[in-house]
C-alpha cells in the first residue's frame, strides 16, 4: 500500500521580489524604458519520493544486482509499506531580467510599441501546482537526498523575449475611416528540456529520471536542424561516433548478473539543453460601421502565424530526450535510441479566421 502526505514541521513558503527602472521622454510622444526585475523563492513545495531505496552505491548495488521486488523492499525506510510521496517545503528559485521598452505616437491614429527581456530563471523543481508542467519533481535525480544537484534552468525559462506591435486607424471620409490594423511580432528562446536515461539504479524510483554523464563537455550535444526520416535530428544522435554522453548504473547483464557498469550519480545537468526558438507575426484587420445609432456591425479578419513560419517544437519528452540503456552481443552497455535528439512535430502553421458582431 502506498500513501503520499506532508512533512511534519513544514516551513511556510514566501517569495522576496524587487525591481527598480527608468523611464525617460527621449522626444515628443517618444518614451522609453529599462528596468531590473528580480525574485527569490523560499522553502517551495517539492513532492519528493519519500521511501524510496536511499542512494548508497554499495547498497544499490547488492540491490541491483538481487533484481527483486523483495530485495528493494527490505531496504527503503520503512519497509512494511510501498513507496509513497510526501509534499517538503525544500524548493528554492530565483529570476533575473533586464526589460527594456519603448513606445512612440504619432498622433491619435498611431502608435508603435516594442518590448524586450533578457532574463533567467533557475529552481530545482518547476511547477508543482501547474496544470502545464511536470507534477511536483519530474524528472530530478535522486531529489530526495540530494535535491541540489537539480538545480537548473525552469522549465519555462526563455533567455531572449521581444515582442513588438503596431496599431493603426484610418482616417479620412466615411469610405475609408476606422480601419483598424494590428501587426503583431514576437521571436523568442526555446524552453529548456531534461535528457534522462533508463533507470538503472533502485534508488532512482517513479517519475524521477536517472542522467547520463557529460563524458566531453567540449562536444556539444546539438546536431543542428538536419533532416533524418521523418523528422529533423537536433541533438547528436547516439549511432554518433562523437556522442558525448555515457551511461550511469550499477548495470548488470546474463543470467549470473555480471556487473558491466558501476553505480553512479550522471554528471549532466537538468535542463541544460533548449528547443528551437520561435518566430511569429500575427496580423488583424477590421472596421466598424455605424449601421444606426444604436446598431453597429463589425467584421475582423485574423492571420495567426501570417508569414506560416515553421516553428518546431522540442524533442518528444517520451521517446526522443529518454536514453534506453541495453546491452549488445559483446554485453556492454550501449545507447539503444534511434529516435533521440529527433524532432518529429511543429507548431500551428498558418491560421486564418473571419469574424463578424453586431453591437445594439
Amino acid at each position: 500500500t502506498a500513501y503520499d502526505g506532508f512533512t511534519q514541521a513544514n516551513p511556510l513558503p514566501y517569495a522576496q521580489e524587487w525591481n527598480f527602472g527608468v523611464q525617460h521622454l527621449l522626444a515628443k510622444e517618444l518614451i522609453a524604458e529599462i528596468n531590473y526585475v528580480g525574485s527569490r523563492g523560499v522553502h517551495l513545495a517539492v513532492n519528493l519520493p519519500t521511501n524510496t531505496v536511499p542512494y548508497d552505491p554499495a547498497l544499490d548495488t547488492a540491490v541491483a544486482r538481487a533484481n527483486t521486488t523483495s530485495a528493494t523492499q527490505q531496504v527503503r525506510p520503512f519497509p512494511k509499506i510501498g513507496s509513497f510521496n510526501s509534499l517538503n517545503m525544500e524548493g528554492v528559485s530565483s529570476y533575473h531580467a533586464l526589460q527594456a521598452g519603448i513606445r512612440r505616437q504619432y498622433g491619435d491614429n498611431l502608435t508603435f510599441l516594442a518590448n524586450y527581456t533578457f532574463s533567467k530563471s533557475i529552481d530545482d523543481a518547476t511547477g508543482t501546482f501547474a496544470f502545464s508542467q511536470p507534477s511536483g519533481l519530474n524528472l530530478g535525480q535522486f531529489p530526495n537526498q540530494f535535491l541540489s544537484i537539480n538545480k537548473g534552468l525552469s522549465e519555462f525559462d526563455r533567455t531572449h523575449s521581444l515582442t513588438a506591435a503596431l496599431q493603426f486607424k484610418t482616417k479620412g471620409n466615411r469610405w475609408v475611416r476606422n480601419v483598424e490594423f494590428y501587426p503583431i511580432f514576437m521571436a523568442r528562446s526555446g524552453m529548456p528540456f531534461y535528457i534522462g536515461q533508463t533507470n538503472a539504479n533502485p534508488a532512482q524510483t517513479g517519475t524521477n529520471q536517472q542522467r547520463p554523464n557529460y563524458l566531453y563537455p567540449t562536444v556539444s550535444l546539438y546536431a543542428g536542424m538536419v533532416p533524418n526520416g521523418t523528422g529533423i535530428q537536433y541533438l547528436v544522435p547516439v549511432s554518433a561516433p562523437y556522442f558525448p554522453l555515457g551511461p550511469t548504473g550499477p548495470f548488470f547483464i546474463g543470467s549470473n548478473r555480471q556487473q558491466v557498469l558501476p553505480a553512479g550519480i550522471g554528471n549532466l545537468g537538468r535542463n541544460v539543453v533548449r528547443g528551437p526558438g520561435e518566430f511569429d507575426l500575427d496580423l488583424s484587420v477590421g472596421r466598424a460601421f455605424d449601421l444606426t445609432e444604436k446598431l453597429k456591425f463589425t467584421i475582423r479578419g485574423e492571420a495567426y502565424n501570417a508569414l506560416n513560419h515553421t516553428n518546431f517544437q522540442a524533442p518528444s519528452s517520451t521517446t526522443s530526450t529518454f536514453i534506453t540503456l541495453n546491452s549488445n552481443p559483446g554485453g556492454q552497455p550501449f545507447w539503444n535510441s534511434p529516435s533521440f535528439g529527433l524532432i518529429t512535430a511543429a507548431n500551428q502553421s498558418r491560421f486564418l479566421q473571419l469574424a463578424a458582431r453586431f453591437d445594439f
